[in-house]
């Protein structure tokens, strides 16, 4: 036995189930499965059942009329309806009565009756009702619910539960939804850029914009790559939200998570799914897939928010604004976005309020931005504003902000007066120290430069200073110079120069002018007049080990010189400056040195400022070796280098040889290459290689004692005849190839005398050892050995390698094992390798250094005791 039906039927669960349905009659469907579900078991599932047929009425109960329960025959097929609804006729009779209630209710709107077919043979359902039971009685006369058989695919209001097993598989249900509904959880901010802390710190919140609290237990946030993918537990209140923190609760750190979980965001994109505990779903967050929708990685980790509590779109989401924003990160740092609080809404238009005819009332401008700090501190930065017209301005709660680690609130009562300024400091009141900060922040602005924009409590731009981003637009980073407005187009700034006032933490002038007008607008200053008689006398930029740099200063005046205040620096956008501490006074003639470890070891300037920042005095040099002094010889004269530097003394030429005519004494060259490194002397001999042979910077000369290499330390040696005397200042340097030379600083320290004719011969060698070194050298040998840039001859003493130089533009003949040779070159240091020692060798200078003196010879007996034949590479000398 059965009983088709192709209409709903509905069983109502009694009168506890009966407030449900009222409740849930309206809800979308998700909505009702979940409110019913969530009902105790006992409540959803044992209620007394009755059965709501289309069976035809034409009566109304009574308000307080029970509902009857009377026999009735199934109904057949209708006719077509008419335009008022009336009785139907009376159905066919059927084999099996059919027991049919007739529901009352205030209706809040006349349901529509469905079309039905005729019944068939079915199991007859009774519906035990107890008679203290009515249908919806209320205040007012009520109307019955009458359902008719009317062909119509109007939707179908129900009362009670979603449809059981009972229903017909063959029709599908209609409900009434209302348009644009709010879901009842929503994925609600996502910040999948991670923040400026961490970019692993992300976050999520979910919002609850109903009116009533939700259950979370057994829900579930899931993305489409499986990662996270959390079971929810906890409750969100009537309108209240609920965050979830990745790893731990640091990641909001001022604010607890409701719900930690692992496993981070595609920076790339996903889709995130919010299931009930049915596993029904309930929202998503950029549910098609591809690039996130919104929000942003680094810098500016800008959270993805929910525009409104209806579907999820790409146009339904946006950026955090920036500027309404709560909660701090692991850092201490303001987020880019609005955990547990409403979203920042939409972003106020950025469109410049400051032109040359304002349109805003609020004629704030940003007047002067210290981006590069003091020259106590980089990190003392300050800000002034400005209100250049004749009415007071409020400034509560406006903003100033960079979109970064600057979030200035400005507080209630903030007002600027007509003409006047406000000076903001970063960290502390120190920053400009003779000026009393209106307000202290805290974060720093970026030296390579960014936006600082000015908001009205609302939200309105009212100023930006470098609007269009990048680079600062003005400012001095090496000379730590504010930057200062000069008129109010976006382009309007210039570097602070001229007239200043403040100090700063050190008690430094402040280059720029804090609380006052700009530098523009004011005079400039007559320079005060320093003394010109304090010079730089000595500064050692490398110590050794156990040392300390130094810069040493000398007054070369009469009178006794205050220089508190005065700086000590290196070159221009180097290291920060040292300012001579208070009552530093110099007396005539007198020599101090002072610490400080700013030069640089490769070349630098140093520089000696007077209080106002200009030059008083400088020099700049180009490299340093370890504890060689940069010194004026004699003291206030021409500058050199000193082997042994003299840090409060005299500098004189036993310690740093000398210039001009001052001289150290002459030394003969074999005798000097037995000194120690550093030690100065001044040496004679004639040109036995040019430059640039070997080098641009190298020349070798030889007496009648020995040879050498002469390294010139600036500039270039001039063109040099084979024999030309030359005599030189400088000191001994053993450089890391192991070669011996005389370091000579410049020209100035060189003297050359006119080309005579006469020449050095070449002294004949058997061998090589340190007794030649140096030194111009003829050797005749056979060739035993070969090099791609090398061959090695014997003469009977042991092999000598013969090695071409890059530099000499003489490449290696092409030679044969046992032929003779003859080699004229200078004898330099051979570094070691893997299949050869450190030693000496040959190095030709001409092509016409190297000549064959006879052709192939028979093999010899020893010839299998010397090594196989090599090409291998071989380093050119240093320059």
């Amino acid at each position: 036995m059965g009983l088709r039906v192709k209409h709903w039927a509905i069983i109502a669960l009694g009168p506890l189930f009966a407030m449900v349905c009222g409740a849930t009659a309206f809800m979308p469907p998700h909505a009702q499965a979940q409110a019913l579900t969530r009902l105790p078991p006992s409540t959803a599932r044992t209620a007394t059942p009755f059965i709501l047929t289309n069976t035809p009425t034409a009566q109304t109960a009574p308000p307080t009329q029970a509902i009857p329960a009377t026999p009735t025959p199934a109904p057949s097929q209708t006719r077509p309806p008419t335009s008022t609804p009336s009785a139907t006729p009376p159905a066919a009779s059927t084999k099996t009565p059919t027991l049919t209630t007739t529901l009352t209710q205030t209706p809040f709107s006349t349901p529509t009756p469905v079309k039905t077919e005729t019944a068939t043979s079915t199991p007859t359902l009774t519906a035990t009702i107890p008679p203290t039971k009515t249908s919806a009685a209320t205040e007012t006369p009520t109307r019955t619910a009458t359902l008719t058989q009317t062909p119509t695919d109007s939707p179908i209001i129900f009362i009670g539960p979603p449809p059981l097993p009972l229903i017909s598989k063959t029709a599908a249900p209609t409900f009434f939804q209302p348009q644009a509904a709010p879901l009842e959880v929503i994925i609600n901010e996502v910040a999948w850029g991670g923040a400026a802390a961490s970019t692993a710190d992300e976050w999520i919140e979910l919002h609850n914009p109903g009116a009533l609290p939700v259950s979370l237990i057994g829900w579930t946030l899931t993305s489409s790559d499986g990662a996270p993918s959390l079971t929810l537990t906890g409750t969100i209140p009537a309108g209240g939200y609920f965050l979830l923190e990745r790893t731990d609760d640091t990641t909001v750190s001022d604010i607890p998570a409701d719900q930690i979980y692992v496993g981070g965001l595609a920076n790339g994109g996903e889709t995130l799914t919010l299931r009930d505990e049915l596993d029904n779903i309930i929202d998503t967050a950029n549910g098609n897939g591809g690039a996130w929708p919104a929000g942003s990685g680094g810098p500016n980790f800008f959270s993805m928010e929910r525009v409104s509590a209806t579907a999820d779109t790409d146009a339904n989401w946006q950026d955090n604004n920036g500027i309404v924003r709560n909660g701090l990160d692991a850092n201490g740092l303001p987020l880019n976005g609005t955990p547990k609080q409403a979203n920042s809404g939409a972003p106020p238009t950025a469109t410049p309020t400051l032109t040359p005819i304002p349109s805003t009332p609020y004629q704030i401008i940003i007047n002067e931005v210290a981006w590069a700090g003091t020259l106590a501190s980089g990190n003392d930065e300050w800000i002034e504003l400005h209100n250049p017209t004749t009415a007071s301005v409020d400034l509560s709660n406006w903003q100033l902000s960079d979109g970064g680690d600057i979030s200035i609130i400005l507080p209630v009562g903030f007002v600027v007066e007509p003409g006047g300024y406000r000076l903001l400091e970063r960290t502390s009141d120190a920053t400009v120290s003779d000026i009393t900060a209106d307000l202290i922040y805290t974060g720093g602005l970026n030296n390579a430069g960014e936006t600082l924009t000015l908001y009205d409590a609302v939200g309105n731009v009212v100023d930006r200073a470098n609007t269009a981003g990048g680079a600062w637009p003005a400012g001095d980073d090496a000379a730590r110079a504010s930057m200062e407005r000069e008129n109010i187009a976006p382009e309007g700034w210039r570097t602070h120069s001229g007239a200043q006032n403040g100090l700063d933490a050190n008690g430094n002038f402040i280059r720029g002018t804090p609380r006052n007008l700009n530098s523009i607008n004011l005079p400039t200053p007559t320079p005060f007049p320093y003394s010109t008689s304090i010079l730089l006398n000595e500064f050692l930029p490398a110590p050794s080990v156990d040392g300390s740099e130094f810069i040493e200063l000398i007054n070369m005046g009469g009178a006794a010189v205050d220089i508190s205040g005065w700086l000590l620096d290196d070159a221009d956008g180097g290291s920060a400056p040292q300012t001579l501490p208070s009552g530093t006074t110099l007396g005539p003639g007198e020599i101090r040195a002072f610490n400080f470890n700013g030069l640089n070891n490769t070349g630098d300037t140093a520089r000696l400022l007077w209080p106002d920042g200009r030059v008083a005095d400088s020099y700049t040099y180009d490299d340093s070796d370890e504890n060689i002094s940069v010194a004026r010889v004699p003291d206030g004269g021409g500058w050199t280098e000193c082997g042994t530097p003299t840090p409060g003394a005299p500098n004189t030429v036993g310690a740093c040889g000398g210039s001009g005519a001052s001289r150290a004494p002459v030394v003969p060259i074999g005798e000097f290459r037995q000194y120690p490194a550093g030690a100065w002397a001044t040496l004679t001999g004639r040109v036995t290689l040019p430059a640039p042979l070997f080098g641009r910077r190298i020349i070798y000369i030889q007496d009648e004692t020995g040879g050498i290499a002469l390294y010139l330390g600036r500039g270039d040696w001039p063109v040099l005849q084979l024999g030309q005397r030359v005599t030189v200042l400088g000191y001994s340097r053993l450089r890391s190839t192991g070669r011996l030379e005389l370091y000579v600083r410049n020209m100035f320290l060189v003297g050359v005398s006119e080309p005579d004719g006469i020449m050095v011969a070449p002294r004949t060698i058997t061998k090589t050892d340190e007794t030649v070194a140096g030194q111009l050298v003829n050797m005749v040998g056979r060739v035993v050995r070969l090099e791609s840039t090398a061959f090695w001859i014997d003469a009977g003493e042991g092999a000598v390698r013969v090695f071409f130089s890059s530099t000499t533009g003489v490449r290696r003949p092409k030679v044969r094992r046992g032929e003779i040779w003859s080699v004229i070159g200078i004898v330099t240091e051979q570094t070691a390798t893997r299949t050869r020692a450190a030693g000496w060798q040959i190095q030709p200078r001409f092509l016409s250094d190297v000549q064959p003196l006879t052709g192939p010879l028979a093999p010899e007996t020893t010839a299998t005791l010397e090594p196989t034949p090599t090409e291998e590479p071989t380093a050119t000398p240093e320059p």
